[in-house]
């Protein structure tokens, strides 16, 4: 609403208007391992945008990316915090549509293997993603045998000095014992 005085003389008025056009936020969904969402669908040059990036179970967030369809130039994200299992970034809209991309890993766990002197053992692998078979493999030194092997998770025994375990969702540690073997000699 303009108010105008206007005395002797013609007036031309002039109005300009201007839309606000708003540009599409777009998801490329390919081998995520995680789900995306944004807090608008689309949004005009300047206004902050609000991403919620969630994992497949057994999945973390590696990085979310955010790039212009024209150019492609990646933007600036912010990390906000975490909300209902989701991690939240933000950005500012620039004047074009954008693609987000969204990159997970499977969750691992750390596997120590400690053993005495007597021999060696090693597991196939130093770190996992749960559900996976583990073995582990001692070599005992000549004159001495596996005596035991133990550990915070059920190990399968599956001979040959070979044993296994499936990786749970935490931290493994697996103790190998090593002994002489008792051979009498006779006098």
């Amino acid at each position: 609403y303009y108010e105008i005085f206007v005395e002797d003389e013609d007036v031309k008025v002039l109005l300009t208007y201007s839309t606000l056009f708003a540009f599409s936020i777009n998801f490329q969904t390919f081998l995520m391992n995680g789900d995306l969402s944004a807090s608008l669908k689309n949004a005009s040059t300047g206004k902050e945008v609000l991403v919620y990036a969630t994992p497949d179970p057994g999945y973390q967030v590696d990085d979310v990316r955010v790039k212009t369809d024209e150019g492609s130039i990646y933007l600036d994200l912010n990390y906000v915090g975490e909300e209902n299992g989701a991690k939240v970034y933000s950005f500012i809209m620039p004047p074009c549509d954008v693609k987000v991309k969204l990159h997970c890993h499977a969750e691992t766990w750390n596997i120590t293997v400690n053993h005495n002197s007597g021999g060696v053992a090693y597991a196939d692998r130093t770190s996992s993603p749960k559900s996976l078979g583990i073995r582990v493999t001692c070599t005992p030194d000549e004159g001495y045998r596996v005596a035991s092997v133990t550990g915070n998770v059920t190990i399968t025994d599956k001979g040959n000095n070979l044993y296994s375990f499936v990786m749970p969702e935490h931290d493994v540690t697996i103790d190998v014992t090593f002994k002489t073997i008792y051979n009498p000699v006779s006098v």
